[in-house]
């Protein structure tokens, strides 16, 4: 609730503005309160971006914590702000990291956003300590873009990252890929 108070009092002071320029004649109010609804449109999209991407990460941590008994999941500090996970099983190392890319963003700029934060990912592996032909990188995009059977190629690492959605992380280690 706290993250809509500001777009209230906003909705509130530009009402107020629109009543003022008709009450008083003054056009520049008027003006003021077109610039209100601008502001509390780019408030609404932040709010609803920020929604969506804890909720993704809400359903990445329940199925990582749906995951075997057998299956060690340790969070790990990556460069930025989005979480990394080290998954272990059964020999196989998989560093899980996450995307906030939306459904909205057109296929090519979507596809260098992808191969950014793959590198970005592959890069805190590095650091991590876990060598090219080690571990298994996987991408989780958290705001519902369609991610089945992607991958990305990263120059210097043996096996592509893994792009998939939060509800298919557990089949991901299952598979052995």
């Amino acid at each position: 609730m706290r993250r809509w108070v500001p777009v209230l009092v906003l909705a509130f002071v530009v009402g107020a503005l629109f009543r003022l320029g008709n009450e008083l004649g003054v056009a520049v109010l008027r003006m003021f309160g077109t610039q209100g609804i601008v502001i509390i449109g780019i408030l609404v999209a932040v709010n609803l971006k920020r929604l969506q991407a804890e909720d993704g990460l809400r359903r990445l941590e329940e199925q990582l914590q749906a995951l075997p008994d057998r299956v060690r999941v340790q969070a790990v500090r990556g460069p930025g702000r989005p979480p990394l996970w080290l998954v272990e099983a059964d020999g196989r190392r998989v560093l899980v990291g996450t995307s906030d890319l939306a459904n909205s963003v057109g296929a090519g700029r979507a596809w260098r956003l992808l191969c950014r934060r793959a590198e970005e990912l592959a890069q805190a592996a590095r650091a991590h300590g876990l060598a090219p032909g080690e571990a298994t990188l996987a991408l989780v995009l958290l705001r519902r873009r369609a991610a089945e059977g992607q991958t990305v190629e990263i120059a210097g690492w043996e096996r592509p990252v893994v792009v998939v959605n939060p509800e298919n992380v557990g089949r991901l280690l299952a598979s052995g890929e």
